[in-house]
């Protein structure tokens, strides 16, 4: 994990002299926050859980100091599962996450099963830094984020946004020059 000091340079020139260093970290905290709540760019694939009998609850556990943003897939013995969103499930089977720390599945599906969530979490309150992948890639941003938050600068704070969304493109939707092809009806 990579230490919010270490965004400093890139904060630092942009605000007034004097700003305390616990104030600038909480902004760089609640800038990473909402940069991976926009983006869902931190996904990881956490631990394998094994199933028990009609049990339908499980806790899940993050890696280091992070929450869950989203519950992006899931697969029960290496088969996909569907996850729950709002409107609904096609299937009888699937998993969904009523509060955020635990995982449950819609009916009961036996023992010693093998349950792996691909979730996207973002830094907790608790966090002392960002991730270093994060930080490699999104450290800019990031920072900028944090300084439109501290100087209450609209601009760029919208830049901040524009930027998030760019990203959740090309990172959900690809980075594709190719348009989709329409396919031609025959009257």
């Amino acid at each position: 994990m990579t230490p919010w000091e270490a965004l400093y340079p890139d904060v630092m020139p942009w605000i007034s002299p004097g700003r305390a260093e616990p104030m600038v970290d909480h902004q760089l905290l609640r800038s990473a926050q909402a940069f991976c709540r926009a983006t869902r760019a931190w996904c990881v694939d956490l631990d394998p859980v094994r199933t028990s009998g009609s049990e339908l609850s499980y806790d899940i556990d993050f890696p280091g100091a992070a929450d869950l943003v989203r519950l992006e897939s899931a697969t029960l013995d290496g088969d996909e599962l569907e996850v729950w969103r709002a409107g609904g499930a096609k299937n009888s089977l699937y998993v969904f996450t009523p509060e955020r720390k635990t995982v449950e599945l819609s009916r009961p599906v036996g023992a010693n099963r093998t349950l792996v969530l691909r979730v996207s979490v973002m830094p907790s309150n608790k966090a002392y830094g960002i991730e270093d992948e994060l930080f490699a890639s999104y450290a800019e941003v990031i920072a900028r984020g944090a300084v439109a938050r501290i100087n209450s600068d609209a601009a760029m704070g919208q830049w901040f946004d524009d930027e998030c969304e760019r990203i959740k493109i090309k990172t959900w939707r690809g980075n594709s020059s190719a348009r989709p092809r329409a396919v031609g009806v025959a009257f």
